[in-house]
C-alpha cells in the first residue's frame, strides 16, 4: 500500500502539462507568431499593393503572363455559352436568337462581345482578385432591340479603404455597403479611376463616389478560395508574387554571369615601363576599357606577361529554375507542363493525371464562381430587359450553360469511352455535345439540313451512320415498312 500511495502522491504533486498543438507551442516556431486577425483587417491597406505587383508581373514576367493566360483560357476558352431551356422549343429558339443578336452589342463602345467580355472579366479577376460589371440602360437614341449595356470595371474603382457606419444601421466595408441584416445593398465607385495620371475637372469631396445599387452590379471574385466573411478578392498570384519576382531577379543575375563567363580575352602587358601612361587598361586604339566583353584584347602598362581572361562556366541553372517553377505552379494550381509548355519528361500517364487534376480545379471555378456569379446574372438582366422591351412574354427563362471541352490526351480512347457511355445509357447525345461547348439544338439542326441535302443529291459517305457501318459496309435494313412488303425507304442501305 505504501508503494501505491507514493505513486499517487507523485502524480498529484507533478506539474500539470498544458495540452495543445506542438506547432503552436514548439520552441522551433517561437520566431513565427502570426496574428489571428480578420480577413478584412488583413486585406485593409494591402490590396492596392497586391494588385499593382500582380499587374506588373503579368505585364513583365513570362511566368506570370503564362499563368494568367492559362487560367483564363482554361476557365472561359471561346466562351461559356447559354442555351434557353424552357418547355417550348420554338420559344427557346427565339430567345437564343435574340441573345446572340444582343451579345454582339452588349457594351457601350461595341468593341467586345459577351464572350470577350467574359474573358476580360475573368482575367481581371485572376490578376486583381476581382472585377465589377455594371448594368447600364442605354438611351433610346441607340435604338437597341434589347436595351441593356454592360460596363466592366477594374477592382480599383471600388474604394477598398472606404469604411464607415450608415444612417440606417448598416455599414460600408471596403467600399461595399451592407444593411443591418448583412445584405449587400450598394457599391461605392470612384467617379474616375484613382490611378489616372491626368486630372479631371475639379469636383467637391461629396462627388468623389457614385453609389450604385447592388442589383445593378456583378461583383466577380473567387468565393470558394476565400475566407468566410471576406469582402474583397485577392489576386490569384498573391501566394507566389515574391517567388516569381525572385526568380526573375535570379534569371537576370544568371544572364549577367553567363555573359561574364563568355568573356574570354587576352591582356598584353608592355615589356617596358611607360612613365607617361595613366596605368589604365586600353585597347589597340589606346582607348580606355571600362568593362570586359567577349573576345577582349587589352593592353596594360608595364610588365612583360600575357594573361588570359577565362571565367568559369555556370552550372545548376536549369535544375533550379525547374524546381522553382514547379513550386510556383503548385501555388497557382497549374501543372508544371501547363505553366511552362515543357513536355520533355511528360508521359501519357503523368500528363493525363496532371491534366485531370487541373480540369477539376477549373470546373470548380466555372461552376462555383463564373456561371452563378457572372453568367446567370447577366442572363437574368438580358431576359428582364428583353421582356420589358416587349420582345418576349416572360421575365424568367431557364438556361443551360455549355463550357468548352478540354483537349483530350488520348482522343481515340476517350471517343470509345464516350460511345460506351451513350450505349449504356449513362449519358445523352445532348450532354456529350454540350461538353464540347456546342449548342446541341444547333448541331441537330445542322445535321438534319446536311442529311436532307445528301439525300436530295443521293450522296453516301462513310461518316453517315444511316447508310454505312463503322467498318464501311452497308447498313442492314432497318425500316419497318420493308417487313410489310413495301418499298424500302431510301437511305436504308438496301
Amino acid at each position: 500500500m505504501s508503494s501505491i500511495g507514493n505513486f499517487f502522491r507523485s502524480v498529484v504533486g507533478a506539474p500539470i502539462r498544458k495540452r495543445g498543438f506542438d506547432a503552436a507551442n514548439s520552441d522551433r516556431s517561437s520566431s513565427w507568431s502570426p496574428r489571428a486577425t480578420s480577413i478584412v483587417s488583413e486585406t485593409m491597406g494591402s490590396l492596392s499593393k497586391l494588385r499593382a505587383k500582380s499587374r506588373d508581373l503579368v505585364q513583365n514576367s513570362d511566368v506570370a503572363s503564362s499563368a494568367i493566360r492559362e487560367l483564363t483560357n482554361a476557365t472561359v476558352g471561346h466562351g461559356i455559352m447559354p442555351q434557353a431551356a424552357s418547355d417550348s422549343d420554338a420559344f427557346n429558339d427565339l430567345v437564343d436568337r435574340r441573345f446572340e443578336q444582343w451579345s454582339n452589342r452588349c457594351e457601350p463602345r461595341q468593341q467586345m462581345t459577351f464572350y470577350s467580355l467574359q474573358n476580360q472579366a475573368v482575367k481581371a479577376m485572376f490578376v486583381s482578385g476581382e472585377s465589377f460589371i455594371v448594368r447600364v440602360r442605354p438611351p433610346k437614341s441607340e435604338n437597341m432591340p434589347t436595351p441593356l449595356w454592360l460596363k466592366l470595371y477594374e477592382a480599383d474603382m471600388v474604394d477598398d479603404n472606404l469604411n464607415k457606419q450608415t444612417e440606417n444601421g448598416g455599414r460600408i466595408v471596403q467600399g461595399i455597403e451592407f444593411d443591418s441584416k448583412d445584405r449587400v445593398v450598394a457599391y461605392w465607385f470612384f467617379q474616375n479611376h484613382p490611378g489616372d495620371s491626368f486630372t479631371w475637372s475639379a469636383r467637391s469631396s461629396e462627388d468623389t463616389y457614385i453609389r450604385i445599387p447592388a442589383e445593378d452590379v456583378i461583383h466577380l471574385m473567387e468565393h470558394a478560395e476565400n475566407r468566410p466573411q471576406q469582402v474583397r478578392g485577392v489576386p490569384r498570384l498573391a501566394p507566389v508574387i515574391n517567388d516569381i519576382r525572385e526568380m526573375g531577379e535570379y534569371k537576370s543575375a544568371e544572364l549577367m554571369k553567363q555573359r561574364i563567363a563568355a568573356c574570354f580575352g587576352v591582356i598584353f602587358q608592355n615589356t617596358e615601363d611607360d612613365p607617361d601612361g595613366d596605368k589604365a587598361l586600353c585597347d589597340s586604339s589606346n582607348l580606355k576599357i571600362d568593362e570586359i566583353y567577349p573576345g577582349l584584347i587589352a593592353y596594360a602598362p608595364g610588365g612583360s606577361t600575357v594573361t588570359t581572361v577565362n571565367p568559369p562556366s555556370t552550372i545548376g541553372y536549369p535544375e533550379y529554375v525547374k524546381q522553382h517553377l514547379q513550386g510556383i505552379g503548385a501555388g497557382l494550381g497549374i501543372p508544371y507542363a501547363q505553366l511552362t509548355g515543357d513536355l520533355t519528361k511528360v508521359n501519357f500517364s503523368s500528363g493525363r493525371m496532371g491534366l485531370g487534376g487541373f480540369i477539376r480545379k477549373t470546373e470548380a471555378v466555372q461552376w462555383f464562381t463564373i456561371i452563378p456569379g457572372l453568367c446567370e446574372k447577366i442572363w437574368q438582366w438580358f431576359i428582364l430587359a428583353d421582356y420589358q422591351a416587349g420582345n418576349i412574354v416572360t421575365a424568367a427563362v431557364k438556361v443551360d450553360w455549355n463550357t468548352q471541352r478540354f483537349p483530350s490526351v488520348n482522343p481515340s480512347q476517350d471517343e470509345t469511352a464516350r460511345a460506351q457511355r451513350l450505349r449504356n445509357g449513362v449519358s445523352t447525345l445532348s450532354m456529350e455535345i454540350a461538353q464540347e461547348g456546342n449548342n446541341p439544338k444547333r448541331v441537330f439542326q445542322q445535321r438534319q439540313q446536311e442529311n436532307a441535302l445528301l439525300d436530295a443529291r443521293e450522296l453516301t459517305f462513310d461518316s453517315d451512320p444511316r447508310n454505312r457501318t463503322l467498318s464501311g459496309t452497308n447498313q442492314p435494313l432497318y425500316d419497318v415498312s420493308v417487313s410489310k412488303g413495301k418499298k424500302p425507304r431510301k437511305g436504308t442501305g438496301a
